[in-house]
């Protein structure tokens, strides 16, 4: 079956590059093997520490802090209790003592002696919501995942990317109590004791590794800026572990040479900030140039992402306006094209209530969370960021803002594929393009010619999201399917060739026919004929036409939870939320309310209602308009 996976993605490459990747692959088996006796005979720890690090930040006057927000989630970090990926507040701490390769434990021993006498460890190795553990004496690249039923690899790393270490430093801003910079140097300590360099789960994906980086070297900053005094002994390992961080990247860079994702991406902004920090001039330049140029492969013309996903959009933009605060922050002055358009582009799919419209996946990603997040699912916070990015303390800064910018009452994303429309009452954004990623498809769904639908600033017809990924394959496929989007479906037909979990095949060619503020017309041929879906806004209502050959077919409808549905006739529906009153009605067809589910954040999922209409004849017209 592997074979044949394959077979079919070189098939799909060409030729040129078929031959680099295998190319690629014969030397890196080689390379491998070498690594692996190496790393089995000799410590992978570095050799020694490389002396001090730079320092950029600057305080913030605490009375600007989110003070509530910020104390309340040190308190659960003390113990060491965390809420990540759906799964609830969980303490997670180590059960099982651990069982390190040979040539790590003596220096593994004697970073774990550094530790506070009452400090309970995490258990940096296991996914908390299912129990599933991976052995942290195992060879990072022979670690497998995907292989046990609902074992999720995504929680161990998100663990591990230590996100909430900024809290720690906010919280000692707020109160100047010690038990704050204890808390940071125990699980870093921590972290690197029961984590040697390229072994055990953690070590697997070089954009944790980045990511990780990343976060401990602001929230240290952070720390040093309201003059935290550290122990000298952990500095030294802490340092150690940059440039461990650092010669990791360099040598595990998730590089190709046809695609290149948020992956890489990730790489190269966890080594900017090692190399800044370090003042590694090569591994700088590097970064520097690399940066530049996927900001231009990964972000199109028009400042969407080429992902095909709205909330991969936020990812990979944090990426380089927090790559680029940096690199500002510590003199250099890099030009990074199409940074306002990204701006502009979140500012568009953000709907009246704040929340973004979520089209492809959701794996709630994030690069650095400076505070702590009141609402996952507004992204307004990086706009602030973009306008006012002369450096990391600016950004800071710029987020502690809370005005939101002017909307455009129509914006046209034709290398996303995304078209906003607003009208009186109405805000409108429809699907129709590219499913990213150079035609993989990685994070895209069947979701050709669905749309998100607010009407008096509420969220009324929505993206029921992702939930998970390689855990619950079946459920990946169920929440990807277009039957749980808001467009036509025919049974047992998807709009695009499902080839894998993170791959899908074009063969719809989706078109925009006519993309105007008041009226939006597409196509795509996915299911062997067409699906053309007119869309026309009134100050009223709204009015759609679907025409599709291929009969009987469904429209689907998923409405954002609170949202209550009753029947009044076969072909008409009443839609409450609170005193907001819609119908929906159809030229012909039966309609039929089921219970359905929304997924806004990855792990998470909720129920919901969604409308189904049935329908014999090849067109449709349906409203919805003002009860």
């Amino acid at each position: 079956m592997k074979a044949l996976h394959y077979l079919q993605k070189a098939i799909s490459l060409p030729p040129h590059i078929v031959a680099v990747k295998a190319f690629r692959k014969l030397r890196g088996f080689w390379t491998l093997k070498a690594r692996r006796w190496r790393d089995a005979q000799f410590s992978t720890y570095a050799a020694q520490s490389v002396g001090k690090l730079r320092q950029f930040l600057q305080p913030v006057d605490p009375s600007l802090l989110p003070r509530e927000a910020i104390l309340s989630g040190c308190a659960s970090l003390f113990r060491h209790e965390f809420d990540l990926l759906g799964s609830g507040p969980v303490r997670v701490c180590r059960g099982v003592q651990y069982s390190l390769n040979l040539s790590n434990q003596k220096e593994s021993m004697r970073i774990a002696a550094l530790l506070s006498p009452h400090y309970a460890p995490i258990d940096w190795h296991i996914d908390f919501k299912s129990g599933y553990r991976w052995r942290e004496d195992t060879w990072s690249p022979k670690i497998q995942y995907g292989t046990h039923p609902g074992a999720d690899v995504k929680v161990p790393w998100e663990l591990s990317r230590m996100q909430h270490l900024s809290l720690l430093a906010w919280g000692y801003a707020l109160e100047r109590d010690a038990k704050y910079i204890t808390e940071f140097q125990n699980q870093i300590l921590d972290f690197i004791a029961a984590n040697p360099p390229r072994y055990g789960v953690n070590w697997v994906c070089t954009m944790d590794v980045g990511i990780r980086i990343a976060n401990w070297l602001f929230a240290y900053d952070l720390f040093r800026a309201y003059q935290a005094p550290f122990d000298p002994s952990f500095e030294e390992v802490f340092v150690r572990s940059v440039l461990e961080h650092g010669q990791h990247i360099m040598t595990h860079l998730e590089w190709d040479p046809y695609l290149r994702s948020n992956h890489y991406l990730a790489n190269i902004a966890g080594l900017l900030f090692a190399a800044v920090y370090l003042h590694h001039e090569e591994w700088l330049s590097f970064a520097m140039r690399e940066l530049k140029a996927e900001a231009l492969i990964q972000f199109h013309p028009d400042g969407s992402n080429f992902e095909a996903s709205t909330s991969y959009h936020r990812l990979s933009t944090e990426m380089v306006v927090y790559s680029l605060a940096l690199a500002l922050e510590s003199g250099l002055q890099p030009a990074v094209e199409r940074l306002q358009k990204m701006g502009d582009f979140i500012r568009d799919i953000t709907k009246p209530d704040g929340t973004i419209v979520q089209f492809g996946d959701n794996d709630s990603g994030r690069f650095l969370k400076i505070f702590p997040d009141l609402d996952e699912r507004n992204h307004q916070y990086l706009i602030r960021s973009i306008r006012n990015c002369h450096g990391l303390n600016s950004v800071i800064r710029a987020q502690l803002e809370r005005h939101t910018e002017t909307s455009v009452p129509f914006a046209h994303y034709t290398d996303f594929g995304l078209s906003i429309h607003r009208r009186g009452p109405w805000y409108l954004a429809m699907r129709c393009g590219s499913i990213g990623q150079k035609g993989n498809g990685g994070h895209a769904h069947h979701d050709q010619l669905s749309f998100e639908l607010a009407v008096r600033g509420v969220s009324m017809i929505i993206d029921p999201g992702t939930y998970v990924y390689t855990p619950w394959p079946e459920e990946r496929r169920r929440f990807r399917s277009t039957s749980m989007h808001n467009t036509l479906c025919i049974s047992g037909k998807e709009q695009h060739l499902d080839v894998g979990l993170f791959q899908l095949k074009d063969r719809g060619s989706a078109r925009i026919v006519l993309c105007e503020p008041t009226r939006f017309i597409g196509e795509h041929s996915g299911f062997g004929a067409t699906h053309r879906r007119e869309v026309t806004l009134h100050n009223e209502s709204i009015e759609g036409f679907d025409h599709c050959s291929v009969c009987p077919h469904q429209i689907s409808f998923h409405f954002a939870p609170g949202w209550q549905g009753r029947q009044i006739a076969p072909n008409v529906t009443e839609w409450a939320y609170g005193s907001l009153k819609v119908l929906i009605s159809a030229n012909q067809g039966q309609m039929r309310i089921i219970d359905s589910e929304i997924s806004f954040g990855y792990g998470v999922k909720e129920p919901a209602l969604a409308l189904i209409l049935d329908t014999q004849g090849p067109q449709t017209r349906w409203m919805i308009s003002f009860r």
